[in-house]
């Protein structure tokens, strides 16, 4: 028989049992959230595309995302619950290509972003007005593809709206400068002025400069900079833009030591808060090489990253300065040369130059090996099958190296990856290169990229489909403000390779088709989603943090106007944010949107 104590003891035991049975339930709760959203229709762009009606937020991070009910249990006493009332919600966009301080610069300057000759020069004589002589005039986005005919501007054009005031209008590319004479007058440009490396001057008949420099060739124009003000707004303006258009992370394409220093500034004093991951051009980025990973990785609460370094290797193909394996199928008319295949931007070929696959991979090489043993993701600008092929070569080249074994890992990028040779498509994948494209260049250059390349090297133009086969993914963008960094119209011509009227010359020649062109490379609705926000994350190496809404990552979504998945295909480009949120924290509201 037991004693009286132990009795007592096992009682004291068992009533010790019962009360942490007991209160078991309420230790292992839930977590009470910051914020809870219910009733959304929420595509969480995980692995499985699932679809969730609600999330909670702690922290600025996604606590937990399932159904109504599931979520509830997060809600505590100073929990902020937002009743979204079937609203769609998206995680937040990603724009993997863009160049940010451009974006803030061509918002202060004439906007001729694909719009008529004659429109753009009443505006530059509609400036020249408010101006004092000599002050020069500036502005972003000619195309002469779409004017007739579609042959480049020259100075005379400009000369009788601003005869004393100089004028640069950089092309929609960016690859290319439109000045008048009074700009060639100040920079001393005559018809004895020789060509760059990796540039051409264009010239009428007798060797006189038109006007138009091309790639390299716009260095010979000097224009004042910006003062360190109006950078520091231009990069508040780009911000206000990009989340006003449900861009939550982006990547900058090439800054340099000064821009990245006054971003950085701008950061620790709380003016921006936008997600960037930023590229460093080429020649500035050993600055950064030996600088602590804490000093330049998930900066200001993870809105700064210095990642990678980019280089620019040729130039593009509407002004013709993309490089090419064969000349270009519209060489030997209007002001190209018979021949003409354009030209690398990258290496030095002598003088006169002379351009080759070799020699460019020769000088390619070293670059990219010390890149990657300070740990830095290389960026390669490529147009042209001749550059593409040459960066795959030297990819290859560097893998084989029992120092570089794992440098696959490194996700090289190759940006753009306009026109590629078929037969290299397959190699982006078995050599972990990331084909970085802009769905909109597809629908702004559909109209003059059969008559540049003709067919069949069109066939490797733009090619998402034939990529994804091979097992690639792409981190989509708009290379703004060389397009409009709005990401629902990259989605809109990701999923349909039309413009917004609906119009493309379908299936390489038929103008007025309601087939997308070349339709067989269209995405699907989930792979161009994933393209603007996983694939895009994935692409920088943060594909644990953000680009799905997902428990743990951080609380960076959208409330947008239609529902991306089941709205009319011809409605995509019309969607817009409603609302934008990075860190759990509301950064734009559109007009009339109050439901948080």
């Amino acid at each position: 028989m037991l004693s009286l104590s132990i009795r007592r003891a096992a009682i004291v035991v068992a009533l010790v049992v019962l009360i942490v049975a007991a209160l078991a339930p309420a230790a292992m709760a839930a977590p009470k959230a910051s914020q809870v959203y219910l009733n959304g229709n929420i595509y969480t762009v995980n692995k499985n595309f699932a679809r969730a009606q609600a999330f909670a937020v702690k922290g600025g991070h996604f606590l937990a995302v399932g159904t109504n009910a599931k979520i509830r249990q997060y809600i505590g006493p100073r929990t902020k619950v937002v009743n979204l009332k079937g609203a769609t919600v998206l995680p937040g966009l990603w724009d993997a290509h863009l160049h940010f301080n451009s974006v803030g610069t061509s918002l202060m300057e004439i906007n001729a972003f694909n719009r008529p000759k004659a429109d753009i020069i009443a505006d530059v004589g509609a400036a020249v007005a408010n101006l004092d002589p000599g002050v020069w005039v500036r502005g972003w986005g000619w195309n002469q593809v779409y004017w007739d005919p579609q042959v480049f501007p020259t100075a005379a054009d400009l000369d009788p709206v601003s005869p004393d005031n100089p004028v640069i209008l950089s092309r929609v590319d960016g690859h290319a400068a439109w000045v008048n004479s009074r700009a060639l007058e100040l920079n001393g440009i005559t018809k004895d002025t020789p060509d760059v490396e990796g540039g051409e001057i264009v010239r009428d008949g007798e060797g006189n400069p038109t006007g138009v420099f091309i790639d390299n060739a716009m260095g010979l124009i000097a224009v004042p900079g910006y003062s360190e003000a109006e950078l520091r707004r231009a990069n508040v303006l780009a911000q206000k833009k990009l989340f006003a258009l449900g861009l939550t992370s982006v990547c900058d394409m090439g800054s340099g030591i000064i821009d990245i220093e006054r971003m950085k500034s701008q950061y620790a004093a709380g003016q921006l808060k936008i997600r960037v991951t930023q590229y460093v051009n080429q020649t500035e980025a050993p600055f950064y090489y030996l600088e602590p990973k804490a000093q330049r990785l998930h900066l200001y609460k993870d809105r700064y990253t210095i990642n990678g370094i980019k280089i620019v290797a040729d130039g593009a193909m509407g002004s013709r300065g993309a490089w090419f394996m064969e000349p270009y199928s519209d060489a030997g008319t209007g002001d190209v040369p018979v021949g003409w295949v354009g030209f690398p931007t990258f290496g030095t070929y002598g003088d006169p130059p002379v351009y080759t696959l070799g020699s460019f991979i020769d000088q390619l090489v070293p670059v990219l090996e010390e890149a990657l043993t300070y740990g830095f993701q290389p960026a390669i600008h490529c147009i042209g099958d001749a550059t593409n092929r040459a960066y795959l070569d030297a990819v290859e080249a560097i893998e084989a190296k029992a120092a570089f074994a794992d440098a696959d890992k490194a996700r090289f990028r190759d940006e753009h990856t306009q026109a590629v040779a078929v037969e290299d498509i397959s190699r982006f994948a078995e050599l972990g290169v990331l084909p970085s494209m802009q769905a909109q260049h597809a629908t702004s250059d559909m109209n003059m990229a059969e008559t540049r390349i003709g067919y069949p090297r069109v066939l490797g133009a733009y090619a998402w489909q034939s990529f994804l086969k091979a097992g690639s993914v792409i981190p989509d963008g708009s290379d703004a403000p060389v397009e409009e960094p709005n990401p629902f119209w990259g989605l809109y011509s990701a999923v349909t390779r039309m413009d917004k009227t609906g119009q493309s010359p379908a299936g390489g020649g038929t103008p007025g088709g309601e087939v997308g062109w070349y339709a067989e490379q269209c995405m699907t609705r989930k792979q161009a989603l994933r393209s603007f926000t996983a694939w895009s994350a994935y692409g920088a190496f943060a594909e644990k943090q953000r680009g799905s809404i997902e428990k743990g990552k951080e609380a960076d979504f959208i409330v947008v106007n239609r529902d991306y998945m089941k709205c009319p295909t011809a409605d995509l480009w019309k969607m817009s944010a409603k609302a934008t949120v990075v860190n759990g924290k509301t950064v734009y509201r559109a007009k009339g949107f109050k439901v948080f």
